[in-house]
């Protein structure tokens, strides 16, 4: 991150999102958390609330209970303090939890890749929209993708936008179609279905969709170039 980024937090999640990679635990991002505390009045005691901070550099920060401690230290005095300092803040009589819940639009300096797509089914808004999971040759393009930004899926045929700004939570690579889904298969929670967030049927086995992929991934460029995959979701 550039040395003039001010972070901010955006949001909260729950320590089972994965879709944020850890921040970077710099001064900066760990001031902004206790300015939020601060001005939200946010306060609890000796319990880990299930609060994760996410920033608008799209990292969260999932904190201790000895985490947890110093930022309430860091961010209130006792009330007892014997002290007419105006930069001192007291904390609040009451505990107060975060509510969960992110603003997209407060992101910062978003690296947004423009990826096309050439199948029908996948062209289809609706259908699109349902679907969290995409597998395809690596190439060049792919390489530039990381964990945290964003995918503006377009029609190949037309470069119209398809849908815009999915968000990439996780990026797989493999040299093989089986070695990527087994990868795929061990990462989604388990309530997520593997063949159904590919778009497929649901229910199906890894060899089953396996041999569905490779009729649109021709298997010398698999062999050639190894195999990508990504997982998305739609703020």
């Amino acid at each position: 991150m550039h040395k003039n980024f001010e972070y901010k937090v955006i949001g909260w999640t729950g320590y089972a999102d994965r879709r944020f990679p850890d921040y970077n635990h710099s001064k900066e991002a760990y001031e902004s958390l206790i300015e939020c505390v601060r001005k939200n009045g946010y306060y609890f005691k000796d319990d880990a609330p299930d609060c994760v901070p996410v920033f608008n550099d799209c990292t969260a920060a999932r904190l201790s209970l000895r985490g947890w401690r110093g930022v309430m230290a860091d961010a209130w005095q006792s009330d007892t303090a014997n002290t007419n300092n105006t930069d001192i803040f007291y904390k609040p009589k009451t505990v107060n939890y975060p509510k969960k819940g992110i603003n997209f639009l407060l992101v910062e300096n978003k690296t947004t890749h423009k990826l096309p797509l050439k199948d029908k089914e996948f062209t289809d808004k609706r259908y699109l929209c349902e679907k969290s999971l995409f597998i395809n040759v690596l190439s060049e393009e792919h390489k530039e993708i990381e964990r945290g930004n964003f995918i503006d899926f377009i029609d190949e045929e037309n470069g119209e936008s398809i849908m815009s700004e999915a968000f990439v939570i996780n990026i797989y690579s493999a040299q093989s179609v089986e070695e990527i889904l087994d990868m795929m298969q061990k990462n989604i929670p388990d309530w997520k279905d593997l063949s159904e967030e590919l778009g497929l049927a649901p229910k199906l086995k890894i060899e089953q969709i396996a041999k569905l992929i490779r009729k649109k991934i021709s298997p010398d460029d698999e062999k050639k170039y190894g195999v990508w995959g990504t997982e998305v979701f739609y703020p």
